[in-house]
Formats: structure tokens, sequence, C-alpha cells
């Protein structure tokens, strides 16, 4: 609703309730004001009501921004290209490809030595905030009947931990490598790290590429944090926010949810190994790709995997997922790792040429 509407609304308001009030009997009823003299049976709406049809009119518009999804954007946002790995691709070209190809041959099942064992195991830790843990709950509940079984799945995330604490503290990482010891494996039998950190209350960093710099150093932060801390680290898989529009505390709004994927883009692109480089490709770090990317325009599904996010799909809060919100998100990245290129094979144990 525009500023214009609202004084629509409350100039016609006034002026029946001045009509009214020459009258010598008016009655307020709920949330409006009725004339009780016949011959102007008139209802007024009071504030009570322009407020409820504004709350109404904000909550249409937060179903969708008529911002274009990344993986979607043809044309640019605010002079950046489109596509996951930026000039309208969505998939590794060139050096990154052939260093995802590589980093994921060598994600083997690992003994407790860090040695290759055929009934070793692969671990795959999950960073991140409440959401994240929440969604990779409901993956490892779902990844049961399409996993091998050397995969091992730990869920690390801490409930209100963003990029920043993630980024400066060493607490998160010590619960992290806590919930792989629990899980039966150590530090060695880690290769696979998935994760998708918030910054959180972004504003107060500025604007776009400003919160967006703070940001990237966030991730890049986290890259170097867990490659130190997981020595046979082969993969990074980085998912960034999906659609805030609905949040009512402003942890990760809109439009910096949607930015948050050039922050993850710019991580992404830092991390392409120098083909110049005389070890190359075989460079002993973990090569940082893309993860599922969640963000819908609202309620508009995507044209690229068909994800459909409603309201329904969020707790209350707007932020949270509900019981459906989970199955969807957890639904992506069970298709992501048992359908990606550079997953497929260790994650469900069978060739995709057998």
């Amino acid at each position: 609703m525009t500023s214009v509407e609202v004084r629509s609304i409350t100039d016609r308001a006034e002026s029946v309730k001045r009509d009214c009030s020459t009258m010598r009997n008016h009655t307020k009823v709920l949330n409006f004001e009725i004339c009780e003299d016949r011959s102007l049976m008139s209802a007024v709406p009071t504030r009570a009501l322009i407020a409820a049809e504004i709350r109404s009119a904000r909550l249409a518009r937060a179903e969708e921004t008529s911002t274009i999804p990344l993986d979607e954007l043809k044309a640019t946002y605010q002079g950046r290209d489109g596509g996951l790995y930026g000039e309208g691709r969505n998939e590794p070209d060139g050096a990154l490809a052939i260093a995802a190809e590589n980093a994921a041959s060598q994600v083997l099942p690992l003994n407790s030595r860090g040695n290759p064992a055929a009934d070793g195991k692969i671990g795959i830790l999950a960073i991140g905030q409440s959401t994240t843990r929440i969604i990779f709950d409901a993956f490892r509940l779902s990844a049961r009947k399409v996993k091998s079984p050397n995969v091992v799945l730990v869920n690390g995330a801490i409930d209100g931990n963003g990029s920043d604490d993630w980024a400066n503290r060493s607490g998160p990482w010590s619960s992290a490598v806590r919930q792989v010891n629990r899980s039966g494996l150590n530090s060695s039998q880690v290769q696979v790290l998935w994760f998708e950190t918030t910054l959180i209350f972004p504003k107060r960093f500025g604007n776009f590429e400003a919160s967006n710099a703070v940001y990237v150093r966030h991730l890049n932060a986290i890259v170097n944090r867990a490659t130190k801390q997981f020595p046979n680290l082969r993969q990074i898989f980085v998912s960034s926010r999906y659609y805030g529009g609905w949040a009512k505390k402003p942890t990760s709004p809109e439009p910096y949810a949607y930015e948050s994927a050039f922050g993850v883009r710019d991580l992404v692109l830092s991390r392409v190994p120098d083909s110049a480089d005389s070890a190359w490709p075989r460079v002993a770090k973990p090569v940082v790709l893309w993860g599922p990317y969640y963000w819908t325009d609202g309620t508009h599904p995507s044209k690229v995997d068909g994800l459909n996010l409603t309201r329904g799909d969020l707790k209350d809060d707007g932020v949270h997922p509900t019981k459906s919100g989970e199955a969807k998100f957890a639904d992506q990245l069970i298709r992501f790792f048992s359908d990606n290129r550079y997953t497929q094979n260790w994650f469900t144990g069978v060739s995709p040429n057998a």
C-alpha cells in the first residue's frame, strides 16, 4: 500500500467522521464507527483498521521482491552479473572444474589414521547457525536411504552462531570437533564441509558492497579455519541465505539475504586455483564450490530446480523452517549430494556409470 493510498483511506475516514459527528448519536463497534442516523449510515475505518490494511498490503508485497535469483539472472544486479559462477554460468569451468574433479576423486573412506580403507568413513560436517542445524538434521534423516554406509553426517551448527562467530571465535570449532568425535570420527576423517552462515544484522555494516565485503572476509576466515582444523578436507560447499522477506527481525532481511549470494560467489571465485602453480591441479587445499542455492523470489518457484517456498514453510518469525520447509530444504541437499557430478560417486557409493 502506497503512502497515497494510506492518505486516501485516512482522508475518507476523517470526512465521514466529521459528517457523523454532526448527528446526535454515533457509536464505536469493534473497528468501525457507525452513524446511528439512518440518513448517513456509513462505516468509518479507525486507526486499528487502517493499520491492519497497511500490514496486509506489506505482507502482500513481501510475497515477492521482483528480484531475479542469481542462478536465473541474465542481466545485472547493482553492476554484478548473474550466474553462481559468474558470466551467467551455474557450473564451474576451466581451472576450477579441473580442481573440482581432482578433489572429488580424492574423497575416499578413511580409517582413524586418515588412510584409505574399505571399511573407513567419509565425514561430512555442517556448520552454521540454527537454520543450518535444523536443515541438516532433516537432511540426516532423509539421507539414510540414499547415502553410502561409509558416509557419516555430522551436524556441527550452533544456534545463534553466524559468520562472525565462525570466522573469529575458536569456541564454535571446538564444539564442531566434539560433534565429530561423538559421531565416531576424528578430524582426519572429515573430508567434506557444507556451511551456510549468516551475516547477522547486516544493516549495521552499510549498503550492499560494504556489507558484502565484511561477509566475504568472514567466509574466507571460515575456509581458512576449516582447512587448518581438518587436514584431509577435500571439498567445501557453501550456500547463501534463502528468502528473508517474511523475517520479523532484521537478523538477515531482504535485500541482504539475496545479496549474500554475491558474497558466496566472491569467495568461490577468489579460491580458483592458479593453473600456473607448479603443484596444480594437485594443490593440497580443499576446493571451494557452491552448495545448494536456496533463494527464490518469495512464492515464485525457481525456474532452475523448481524449489517453491511458501509462507507456511517458515515459522511465525519468518526465519526458521517449519516441518514442510525442513523437508524442502533437506530435499535440496539430498538432490545436491546425490546428483552432483563432484559428490554423486562417493556419497551414494554407486558409480554413475554402473
